[in-house]
Order: structure tokens, then sequence, then C-alpha cells
């Protein structure tokens, strides 16, 4: 009984002082690309697990691309054309953009929405 009593004290105190530390800014990290290449790794990792031929890992690299592309389009247009409508089997969509969207975010998130299950 001491014993669980010591390492729940221990648990405890780890997880107050990793509480203390300084918070972390991500923004400089997402803009510079450093975790698209970290999913655009994980994306390949799954075609190399699940050994996908190359017209599936293609399709799949595009769809992933083309997500982020999307966002980040739908969130600065007057710098960045929609695809959609311009590719054979898609039409012109309208997305709402909330003013609170963090594009580089919103984009890896569209990113790994396609490596994740």
């Amino acid at each position: 009984m001491r014993t669980l009593k010591l390492i729940c004290l221990t648990l405890i105190l780890s997880l107050a002082f990793s509480a203390c530390q300084e918070p972390v800014d991500y923004s400089n990290a997402i803009s510079d690309g450093q975790y698209f290449h970290r999913a655009q790794n994980r994306v390949t990792e799954v075609i190399i697990h699940d050994i996908f031929s190359p017209p599936v890992a293609v399709r799949i690299y595009s769809y992933a691309s083309l997500a982020a592309y999307e966002v980040v389009a739908a969130t600065d247009p007057a710098n960045y054309a929609s695809l959609m409508g311009q590719l054979n089997g898609s039409e012109p969509i309208q997305m709402p953009v909330p003013e609170n969207v963090y594009p580089p975010l919103a984009a890896l998130a569209a990113t790994i929405r396609w490596v994740l299950p």
C-alpha cells in the first residue's frame, strides 16, 4: 500500500512540474513546413507499409496535397486559385472560411486527414 502511495505521489509531482513549463509557440514550426514534411513522410510510411501500387500511391499523395492546397486557396483567394472545377470530375465549391482559422494549421489538418484513420 505504501508503494502505491509513493508511485501516485511521484506521478502527481511529475505532472505538476511538467505543467509549469513555458508555453511553446508552434506557429514558426508550422509555417516553415517542418510539420508538412513530417506529414508527407507519414504518408510515405503508410504507402510503404500497406504496399500500394504506384498508381494508388500517386493518388494518395495527390489527394493529401490537393486537400492542403484547397485550404490555402480558400483562405487566400487573392494569391491562390482553387483547382476545383478545373480538375476532371470536380465541381467548383464555395467554402465559408471563419476569420479565426490559421491557414497553415488548417492545411496541415487537411493533409493529415488522408493519413490517419
